[in-house]
Protein backbone atom coordinates (compact mmCIF):
# COMPACT_ATOMS: atom_id res chain seq x y z
CA UNK A 1 0.00 0.00 0.00
CA UNK A 2 1.43 3.59 -0.86
CA UNK A 3 1.23 6.64 1.08
CA UNK A 4 -1.50 8.31 -1.39
CA UNK A 5 -4.44 5.44 -0.91
CA UNK A 6 -5.03 6.64 1.74
CA UNK A 7 -6.68 10.03 -0.02
CA UNK A 8 -8.27 7.63 -2.40
CA UNK A 9 -11.99 8.62 -2.85
CA UNK A 10 -13.10 6.43 -5.21
CA UNK A 11 -15.38 4.18 -2.69
CA UNK A 12 -16.86 7.86 -1.30
CA UNK A 13 -17.79 7.88 -5.17
CA UNK A 14 -19.56 5.17 -5.88
CA UNK A 15 -21.71 5.74 -2.57
CA UNK A 16 -22.01 8.72 -3.96
CA UNK A 17 -23.26 7.96 -7.19
CA UNK A 18 -25.25 5.16 -5.76
CA UNK A 19 -27.24 7.48 -4.04
CA UNK A 20 -27.71 9.31 -7.08
CA UNK A 21 -28.83 6.76 -9.22
CA UNK A 22 -30.98 5.60 -6.07
CA UNK A 23 -32.90 8.67 -5.84
CA UNK A 24 -33.59 8.70 -9.88
CA UNK A 25 -34.89 5.54 -9.43
CA UNK A 26 -37.17 5.97 -7.04
CA UNK A 27 -37.72 9.94 -8.54
CA UNK A 28 -39.03 7.81 -11.64
CA UNK A 29 -41.65 5.52 -9.99
CA UNK A 30 -42.88 7.99 -7.98
CA UNK A 31 -43.85 10.41 -10.94
CA UNK A 32 -46.85 8.14 -12.19
CA UNK A 33 -48.36 8.37 -8.62
CA UNK A 34 -47.26 11.65 -7.38
CA UNK A 35 -46.21 13.59 -10.10
CA UNK A 36 -46.35 17.10 -7.71
CA UNK A 37 -44.01 15.66 -5.16
CA UNK A 38 -40.13 16.78 -5.00
CA UNK A 39 -37.04 14.51 -4.40
CA UNK A 40 -34.14 16.00 -2.40
CA UNK A 41 -30.85 15.18 -1.86
CA UNK A 42 -29.15 15.84 1.03
CA UNK A 43 -31.45 17.95 2.61
CA UNK A 44 -33.90 15.38 5.27
CA UNK A 45 -32.03 12.39 4.61
CA UNK A 46 -29.93 10.76 2.11
CA UNK A 47 -32.92 10.65 -0.43
CA UNK A 48 -36.48 12.12 0.82
CA UNK A 49 -39.36 12.59 -1.14
CA UNK A 50 -41.51 15.61 -0.13
CA UNK A 51 -44.80 17.31 -0.83
CA UNK A 52 -45.63 21.16 0.73
CA UNK A 53 -41.85 21.16 2.20
CA UNK A 54 -42.78 18.09 4.18
CA UNK A 55 -41.11 14.87 4.03
CA UNK A 56 -42.77 11.91 2.99
CA UNK A 57 -40.44 9.10 2.67
CA UNK A 58 -36.60 8.86 4.06
CA UNK A 59 -34.25 6.75 2.03
CA UNK A 60 -30.92 5.81 4.00
CA UNK A 61 -28.49 5.07 1.35
CA UNK A 62 -25.85 2.63 2.14
CA UNK A 63 -22.95 1.99 -0.93
CA UNK A 64 -20.47 -0.50 0.37
CA UNK A 65 -17.12 -1.46 -2.47
CA UNK A 66 -16.64 -4.31 -0.14
CA UNK A 67 -19.16 -6.86 0.63
CA UNK A 68 -20.76 -6.59 4.30
CA UNK A 69 -23.29 -7.85 6.46
CA UNK A 70 -26.38 -6.25 8.20
CA UNK A 71 -26.54 -7.55 11.13
CA UNK A 72 -28.44 -6.68 14.46
CA UNK A 73 -25.19 -4.67 15.80
CA UNK A 74 -24.39 -3.59 12.28
CA UNK A 75 -22.77 0.53 12.18
CA UNK A 76 -24.99 1.18 9.61
CA UNK A 77 -28.06 0.19 10.86
CA UNK A 78 -27.66 2.20 13.95
CA UNK A 79 -26.34 5.30 12.07
CA UNK A 80 -29.81 5.16 10.22
CA UNK A 81 -31.96 4.39 13.29
CA UNK A 82 -29.83 7.79 15.17
CA UNK A 83 -30.66 9.93 12.08
CA UNK A 84 -34.52 9.35 11.81
CA UNK A 85 -34.41 9.63 15.63
CA UNK A 86 -32.74 12.79 15.79
CA UNK A 87 -35.22 14.01 12.56
CA UNK A 88 -38.18 13.23 14.41
CA UNK A 89 -37.33 14.51 18.00
CA UNK A 90 -36.19 18.22 15.72
CA UNK A 91 -40.00 17.41 14.25
CA UNK A 92 -38.16 17.27 10.46
CA UNK A 93 -41.26 14.75 9.61
CA UNK A 94 -44.19 13.74 11.09
CA UNK A 95 -43.27 9.76 12.04
CA UNK A 96 -46.24 8.16 11.57
CA UNK A 97 -46.61 10.02 8.20
CA UNK A 98 -43.38 9.20 6.69
CA UNK A 99 -42.24 6.13 5.32
CA UNK A 100 -38.23 5.05 6.19
CA UNK A 101 -36.55 2.89 3.49
CA UNK A 102 -32.76 1.20 4.23
CA UNK A 103 -31.28 0.76 0.96
CA UNK A 104 -27.59 -1.02 0.66
CA UNK A 105 -25.19 -3.05 -1.20
CA UNK A 106 -24.65 -5.19 2.33
CA UNK A 107 -26.54 -8.08 2.53
CA UNK A 108 -28.87 -9.12 6.26
CA UNK A 109 -28.13 -12.85 7.52
CA UNK A 110 -31.06 -14.98 8.14
CA UNK A 111 -33.14 -14.35 10.61
CA UNK A 112 -30.84 -11.09 11.92
CA UNK A 113 -33.92 -7.62 12.34
CA UNK A 114 -33.36 -6.38 9.04
CA UNK A 115 -33.77 -9.65 7.11
CA UNK A 116 -37.54 -9.37 8.52
CA UNK A 117 -38.05 -5.91 7.41
CA UNK A 118 -38.17 -6.15 3.65
CA UNK A 119 -41.20 -4.61 1.70
CA UNK A 120 -44.15 -6.74 2.21
CA UNK A 121 -42.83 -7.67 5.78
CA UNK A 122 -45.83 -8.96 7.97
CA UNK A 123 -46.52 -7.26 11.19
CA UNK A 124 -45.20 -10.42 12.90
CA UNK A 125 -41.70 -9.78 11.23
CA UNK A 126 -42.13 -6.31 11.79
CA UNK A 127 -42.93 -6.86 16.02
CA UNK A 128 -40.04 -9.70 15.76
CA UNK A 129 -37.36 -7.00 14.14
CA UNK A 130 -38.26 -4.88 16.96
CA UNK A 131 -37.49 -7.02 19.77
CA UNK A 132 -34.19 -8.21 17.94
CA UNK A 133 -33.04 -4.40 17.47
CA UNK A 134 -34.29 -3.99 21.55
CA UNK A 135 -31.70 -6.76 22.66
CA UNK A 136 -29.00 -5.81 20.25
CA UNK A 137 -29.90 -1.98 21.79
CA UNK A 138 -29.55 -3.69 25.34
CA UNK A 139 -26.35 -5.48 24.14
Amino acid sequence: MNDLSKYNASGSMAGYLFQCRLALLHALELTHRKPEAVVSIEKFDDIAFETENHAECLVQAKHHVVPKALGDMSEDVWKTLLIWMEGAKHGVFEVSKTTYMLVTTATSPPDSAMSKLREGASEADVNASYDLLKTAAQD
